[in-house]
């Protein structure tokens, strides 16, 4: 399915890099987790009343694959690649009918990622009012925006060799 996809994708385009490439994607990731740091320090106090108000409504009722993608398994592979064969686990319930998060611990939650290492998606939409915390997503999304530039220009200098060589 889709999921599976973008996961296996991820994989397969960590494995192709060089180390040099996956020395500079590390960077890009750790930039990224820290971002992510900052925002969750920013928004605790809301994240607390809104996980005790709602219970995680958020990971309910949604299209997985708007929230989760190939981006996302890439830098989730980068920063906690022991995560695998849990992510290989959820993925086994990829369901085109489902409507709650398949990355919940018993199908409730909380969510299998740790903090620092959740999809974009994830850490930058709130069920509260996010103004205090804008510079902070801007920040996140900015440093994935980083992080597809650099995958795509990887992915694009691999099809020139094949074209040329």
């Amino acid at each position: 399915m889709e999921l599976n996809y973008a996961f296996n994708k991820a994989r397969s385009t960590l494995q192709a890099l060089t180390p040099a490439d996956r020395h500079r994607l590390a960077s890009i990731c750790r930039d990224i987790q820290q971002s992510e740091d900052s925002l969750n320090t920013a928004a605790a106090k809301d994240m607390h009343k809104c996980m005790a108000a709602c219970t995680g409504i958020c990971c309910r009722n949604i299209r997985l694959t708007e929230i989760i993608g190939f981006y996302d398994f890439v830098y989730i592979l980068t920063v906690a690649g022991g995560m695998k064969k849990n992510i290989r686990a959820c993925l086994k319930h990829e369901s085109l009918f489902s409507s709650d998060c398949i990355f919940l611990k018993n199908g409730k939650g909380p969510c299998i990622f740790p903090p620092n290492a959740r999809p974009r998606i994830c850490i930058t939409s709130f069920c509260f009012e996010d103004t205090p915390v804008k510079q902070q997503i801007r920040d996140v999304n900015r440093r994935f925006k980083k992080l597809s530039r650099f995958v795509l220009a990887r992915q694009m200098k691999k099809m020139a060799a094949s074209l040329f060589h």
